[in-house]
């Protein structure tokens, strides 16, 4: 079938009617293709930066990374009847993992450190997660952050004492070296190393302390 050019009413102060392919009725009139641009302008595309480009490329890649350790813990989690259970109400959920599954226990906006750190998520069901989100949490989902938060000092805990033992280590020694600088007047070692490195002990000492409360 061949189509007729039939009358476009134009646009008012620009074209008058006039004999067209009609390309759209709008509000009960009948435009050609020029007049409906006229009056609904077609949206320009953006055109996306290499920077933009590079930051899209970047969050795929960031997003696919998150999906294949939330579906790890899935599986290392998995009971042995082939399902997932709500580590906070006990509810059996369905076979296919989805992303509101996974409650990171540290917000990860506020803790982006613990993000992919397994002992920071929680398999929890839907509605304990909004729950959660929303500043209400409930009494077991309470006790799992509180967990996390008592493991994460336990750690940086044992942390802080490993670097002071060597700190005190090095320090017993820094006597003898200074002597050593002294002798063959390299000035390597001074008595302000010394200083900086007791600084060092009683700033991480002081940091233990507040650790264990005292």
């Amino acid at each position: 079938m061949v189509s007729k050019q039939k009358m476009c009413v134009g646009v008012e102060g620009e074209t008058l009617p006039h004999l067209a392919y009609i390309w759209k009725n709008i509000a009960g009139k009948k435009y050609c293709k020029e007049c409906t641009y006229k009056i609904q302008p077609q949206k320009q595309i953006t055109k996306v930066s290499e920077k933009q480009k590079e930051k899209n490329i970047n969050k795929s890649a960031f997003t696919e990374s998150q999906f294949k350790f939330f579906i790890e813990i899935w599986n290392e989690r998995k009971s042995k009847d082939g399902y997932n259970y709500c580590e906070v109400s006990g509810k059996r959920l369905p076979l296919e993992p989805l992303s509101l599954y996974f409650d990171h226990l540290l917000e990860k906006s506020v803790h982006p450190e613990y993000r992919f750190d397994k002992r920071n998520i929680a398999i929890v069901d839907g509605d304990v997660h909004s729950l959660k989100t929303a500043g209400f949490p409930l009494p077991k989902h309470k006790e799992l952050i509180e967990k996390f938060k008592e493991l994460i000092q336990m750690t940086e805990l044992r942390m802080l004492k490993r670097e002071l033992a060597l700190l005190k280590s090095a320090k017993a020694r820094m006597a003898t070296l200074i002597d050593c600088s002294d002798v063959y007047g390299d000035g390597y070692f001074t008595e302000q190393d010394e200083i900086e490195m007791q600084q060092s002990i009683d700033e991480i000492t002081e940091k233990i302390n507040a650790l264990k409360g005292e």
